[in-house]
């Protein structure tokens, strides 16, 4: 419906709870933020992973690229990857089926995020 403050369906405590939870789970350790690698498509970043991850992922499969020849190391998704969503998409997945099956992966839903610059991009 359309609630007021007053008229709220759950307590206002509880939003106020969840959106601290939410902070507290962004709120990355200054040392850890700072050793993080930026993961880019196109130049573009689209997230970041540890160094460890940033490892794994090149030494498992020919999709991922690590530059290291400037200050700040950068995992890349590479053009061996695809260039359209539906590509990228299943190449990201082959790896991560591999990590899972090997077992570094654990807690698997099978579920599948489509490898995009921003959500509804190619």
């Amino acid at each position: 419906g359309n609630y007021g403050r007053d008229e709220l369906w759950y307590p206002p405590s509880l939003m106020d709870h969840m959106l601290y939870r939410i902070e507290k789970v962004n709120d990355v350790p200054y040392n850890i933020k700072q050793s993080l690698i930026n993961f880019t498509i196109n130049g573009r970043i689209l997230g970041k992973v540890t160094p460890k991850v940033a490892e794994k992922l090149t030494s498992t499969s020919p999709f991922f690229e690590l530059s290291t020849g400037t200050n700040q190391p950068t995992l890349t998704l590479s053009n061996g990857a695809g260039s359209t969503v539906e590509q990228r998409t299943r190449s990201v997945a082959s790896v991560m089926e591999t990590l899972r099956d090997s077992g570094y992966i654990s807690g698997w839903r099978d579920e599948l995020y489509p490898v995009a610059e921003s959500f509804g991009s190619p």
